[in-house]
């Protein structure tokens, strides 16, 4: 969003409040409500002339936290599932296709073992369809996009993600092997 901010006014391209808003919905996605470590001076200073163009910091938070019913339901399934490896250092989650509601967006529920004191690569389990499983990783330490590339995905150093070609107990085992090397 930093690059797009800078993009439209290298451009001379005058920003409405539409343009200012979703630039700044990308801003507060990008660094985890400006939590992560990716969140600079420069982040914070882009996201004043957002407000100051008169974007709404709260309105865009609530819109953006609050949650579908559906989604709070399967979250407190999700959770259920999570198992802890490495003394605690690795935790994941997982959403098995009898679960998997495409309706319900997921894509959040990879934060809540993220949030736990101690863990530093947190995995998320998505079976989409019998013989695929979509894999989130979050991480505080180690390069998960690494991980991920090594199954033909991508991302960045500490958010990253692949698809795997396998039922979900199966992609959890090939998978997890290389999580847990990445923390030796």
């Amino acid at each position: 969003a930093e690059i797009i901010y800078s993009l439209i006014q290298a451009l001379g391209v005058r920003f409405d409040l539409d343009m200012a808003t979703c630039v700044y919905e990308g801003l507060y996605t990008d660094t985890g409500s400006f939590k992560y470590s990716n969140t600079t001076s420069h982040t914070m200073g882009t996201a004043g002339k957002l407000i100051d163009m008169g974007v709404d910091p709260s309105f865009i938070s609530d819109n953006m936290e609050v949650k579908d019913r559906s989604q709070i339901e399967m979250l407190g399934k999700v959770l259920e599932t999570m198992t802890f490896l490495k003394d605690g250092r690795i935790a994941y989650v997982e959403i098995p296709l009898e679960l998997y509601d495409h309706n319900v967006d997921t894509d959040s529920f990879i934060s809540f073992p993220r949030y736990i004191r101690g863990v530093e690569i947190a995995v998320l389990f998505k079976q989409v369809e019998a013989d695929l499983t979509r894999v989130s990783f979050r991480s505080k330490t180690a390069d998960v996009a690494k991980i991920a590339l090594g199954f033909q995905g991508g991302g960045h150093q500490k958010a990253a993600g692949c698809s795997i070609h396998a039922p979900l107990a199966q992609a959890e085992e090939i998978v997890l092997k290389v999580v847990e090397a990445a923390l030796e």
